[in-house]
Order: structure tokens, then sequence, then C-alpha cells
């Protein structure tokens, strides 16, 4: 009997081990491959952020961007090699220092040319004001109303969107922002701004929407299908339930920003959608619609 309990104690034990040593070969291979990508990604983002100084003279393509980096090491290169070949040895380290004041002051300007991307402060044409005391150019969608100082929205159709529009005029660059306050209906179903949109039987815009979970998206709608770009939780930047947020959304050339309560949630690069007007949107699931208002809406665009 003890024969037989010593074996089952020492086939537990080997099993243990082989399970032991299974995991950890697992969780070394893990880690390096982890390690791994990482450093090959800081690499290529490195070597990428040293093409990008060519976009100050007007080059967008990545690729013609390493293009130019490899031809410009490759003479690099080459004229160390000739500088050997010809017994200037000596002058080597010149080339080397005037190679880096080069990339230095591409790369200056280069990265003063991204971050001006961001200087939102060109944005002093005021567009729209509106408190809806007095509105005017709105084309309301169904379901729709100027209520209570604010535009009242809640979509009728079940499983369908619905947009309100300012018809006023197209605009480019646009900076959008709005009051938005949850009055009723599930607090799962979106809600929020849309900018350079385009109407007719294949609608399109970009958008920022959130729900009364703390959830917000933002994205391009096209073919009638929502394409989300970001998609998040706002961890705390939005005031959950039936609270007001203030949603903002800009369009500056192929960026696209998001701001909830004054503070950026997200962005990304598109180049589908140029111009367009400006709407608010609410949305009706299987079960109920969202009631929302929509007040204080600013719309400003680039000072010309």
């Amino acid at each position: 009997m003890n024969q037989v309990d010593n074996r089952g104690c020492g086939c537990g034990c080997l099993t243990l081990l082989l399970f032991l040593f299974v995991w950890s070969i697992g969780t070394i291979i893990f880690w390096l491959v982890n390690i791994f990508a990482s450093i090959g990604t800081t690499v290529i983002l490195l070597i990428d952020s040293i093409a990008n100084i060519f976009t100050i003279i007007g080059v967008q393509n990545p690729a013609i961007g390493w293009l130019l980096l490899g031809l410009l090491l490759g003479g690099i290169l080459g004229l160390t090699q000739g500088l050997k070949r010809t017994g200037r040895s000596s002058d080597i380290y010149k080339v080397y220092l005037v190679a880096m004041a080069v990339f230095f002051m591409l790369q200056t300007v280069a990265y003063s040319k991204w971050q001006s991307q961001f200087d939102l402060r060109t944005f002093q044409n005021v567009v729209i004001q509106e408190t809806f005391t007095s509105p005017k150019n709105w084309r309301l969608t169904e379901g729709a109303m100027i209520k209570d100082g604010g535009l009242f929205q809640t979509q009728p159709k079940v499983s369908d969107s619905g947009w309100s529009s300012w018809e006023g005029t197209t605009l480019s660059d646009v900076d959008f922002s709005a009051d938005v306050v949850k009055v009723n209906g599930p607090d799962n179903l979106y809600f929020g701004l849309l900018a350079r949109v385009k109407g007719g039987e294949n609608p399109s815009f970009y958008y920022l929407k959130i729900n009364g979970n703390g959830y917000f998206v933002m994205g391009k709608y096209s073919s009638l299908s929502w394409d989300d770009r970001v998609d998040a939780e706002g961890s705390g930047i939005i005031n959950n339930g039936n609270r007001k947020n203030n949603l903002r959304l800009v369009c500056k050339d192929n960026l696209i920003m998001g701001f909830i309560n004054d503070k950026m949630v997200g962005l990304f690069r598109d180049t589908s959608y140029r111009s367009g007007t400006i709407a608010v949107q609410s949305s009706r699931g299987e079960e109920g619609a969202v009631a929302v208002y929509f007040d204080n809406v600013l719309v400003k665009e680039k000072s010309k």
C-alpha cells in the first residue's frame, strides 16, 4: 500500500515539476518576445522620427522620407570612405559635425512644425454663437425641437440615429463645441457632435460622442457605417448619467481632435472629408431613445 502511495506521490511531483517547467519556458518566451518587439518598435519609431524631418520641405509620403534619409546617410558614409582613401582621415570628424548640425537643425524645425498642428489659437473667427433663443439656419431631424432655451432631441425610430444640422455655411477647418445634457433614456446610447457633415443618400462626417456610462468614441461615418478610431472610457473626465458635459470637436487639416470638459481625449488623422456643415446627434436602441439637450453652441474657424 505504501509503495502505491509513494508512486502516486512521485507521479504528482513529476507532473507539478513538468507544469512548472513548461510555465517557466512559456513565461521566458513571452517576455523575450515582448522585449524584442519593444526594442524593434523603438528603433522603427526613432528612424521614422528622423525621416519625418523632411516634411519641412513638403515631403508627406513616409516612403520618400525614408528614401531621402537613406540617401543622406549613404552620402555621409561615402564621403568618409573617400576621405580615408585619399589620406584625409583627420577631416572625417568635420563631416560628422556638419551632419549632426544639419540633422539637429532639421529635427528642430520639424518638431516646431509638428507642434504647431496642435495650436488652436488660430481659430478666432466666430461663425456661430447659439443659445437657441432666436435660432436660425437649423435643419431639425425627426424628434427634435427648440424648447426651454436649447435644442432638444430624441430619436423616434428604433435602432436608428438622427442629427440636426446647421445649414448656414460650409466649413473646412472648424472648432465646434457645445454643452450637452442627457435628461432621459438608457445610459449605453451615444450622443454628440458631428463636423464636416455632407448629407444626401450617403452621408459622411467626423464625430465625437459620449454616453451616460462615461464612455466616448471618435471616428468617421460613411456608407451608413460608424468607423470608430478612438474608443475608450472617459476615466473620470465625463460626467456620468443625466449631467452636463461640454464636448468639443476640432478639424484642422487632416487632424481630428476631441475634447471633453476642456480636456483632450483623443485624436486621429484622416483625409477623407475636407469640408461640410456641423450637427448634433442622438440615437435610439431597441428599448428606448436617449433624450438630450444641446446648448451654448460655439463654432469658430481659422482667421483669414
